[in-house]
């Protein structure tokens, strides 16, 4: 007798990954996988492929794959976060999904998200550019991207829903992910200097 676990794959797809990420990791995983139909199937979708470990079946199509990973999305995302009751309109959902995308790329813990979705809320209302990193759109232009830069997890579409209050507009992150605040341009550009030397 074969186990039905034995027919299946796991895969771990981590938070912030594109979907092209996502694809490469499914090739790794299926020696026939349709990538084509993937980029069919998922052209409008990043941000709404939720990063989980997920069970596929070895014969999974890429029909099967994507559907599982948008109800998961809609389970955790949309049920259990709330996110109907604070943002029931779809392009609320949107923008939500875009800032966490930003943000799930810029800081780790889920303080420091919370804080950069506070800074990034201040930003946003003064008419600044966002000025993250992980986007050139905005470095130089005014509010948010037209769509997620990839597929956020939990505590960044929470940290998004749940900002803290702060008066900083600017932080830098350093290489072991810390993240440094600071309210004027003036205490930025000194962190700089003393913490990325």
């Amino acid at each position: 007798l074969t186990s039905g676990k034995a027919q299946e794959e796991a895969l771990t797809i981590p938070e912030g990954f594109t979907n092209d990420q996502i694809k490469a990791k499914l090739v790794e995983a299926f020696s026939n996988f349709d990538t084509a139909a993937w980029d069919v199937q998922t052209r409008d979708l990043q941000g709404y492929l939720f990063p989980d470990t997920y069970r596929f079946s070895k014969s999974a199509s890429v029909k099967e794959i994507v559907e599982k990973m948008r109800l998961n999305f809609d389970r955790r995302v949309l049920t259990t976060s709330g996110i109907f009751e604070t943002h029931s309109v779809e392009t609320l959902l949107h923008d939500t999904l875009i800032m966490a995308s930003l943000i799930e790329k810029e800081v780790q813990t889920p303080d420091d998200m919370k804080h950069v979705a506070g800074i990034f809320f201040n930003r946003l209302k003064i008419g600044m550019p966002l000025q993250t990193d992980t986007s050139s759109f905005t470095y130089k232009q005014k509010g948010l991207p037209p769509s997620p830069i990839n597929n956020p997890g939990m505590n960044a579409i929470l940290a998004v829903l749940h900002p803290i209050e702060t008066n900083d507009l600017y932080f830098i992150t350093l290489k072991n992910h810390t993240a440094i605040f600071a309210k004027t341009f003036e205490e930025h550009v000194a962190n700089q200097k003393k913490y990325l030397k």
